[in-house]
């Protein structure tokens, strides 16, 4: 199965989500389905701190944004500039939708533990992952790996 997502420019939220704010950020959002990260932006550098998907983009991060645990976890996080990146999914029917969004979900959430980014995943509860740290004369240099559990 291939699945094919087309990421969007990352928008930026505001530093105070008042109800106008967010109804400004949800006006550039599309009710397609995709998938959606939360994140920080440091210059050109990406962490993200929680991947989801939906049916519907718009209704499903308002909701998000309404999240306090969730909304309180990305504040807190490290410097940088909270952000919401947007991947629509390219529809190939309606019949496996649902199925290509929690693959595509999974190996996010996957990707983004395997290269050390601290994930607040459902239900408020971090992505658990375990840490290897190198050392030595490795071959590839690698001074961290990072795997879920």
């Amino acid at each position: 199965m291939t699945i094919s997502l087309e990421f969007q420019k990352r928008i930026q939220l505001p530093r105070e989500l008042t109800d106008e704010s967010i109804k400004e950020v949800l006006d550039g959002i599309p009710k397609s389905p995709g998938i959606y990260i939360f994140g920080r932006m440091f210059g050109k550098n990406f962490r993200a701190l929680y991947v989801g998907q939906a049916k519907n983009l718009r209704g499903r991060i308002k909701q998000q944004m309404n999240n306090l645990s969730l909304m309180s976890y990305i504040k807190d996080a490290r410097n940088g500039h909270r952000v919401i990146w947007i991947g629509l999914l390219n529809a190939h029917g309606n019949s496996d939708q649902n199925k290509r969004l929690k693959i595509a979900e999974r190996a996010l959430l996957r990707h983004y533990v395997s290269v050390g980014d601290d994930l607040h995943n459902k239900n408020g509860v971090k992505v658990k992952r375990h840490e290897i740290r190198l050392s030595g004369k490795h071959p590839k240099r690698i001074s961290k790996l990072f795997v879920e559990p």
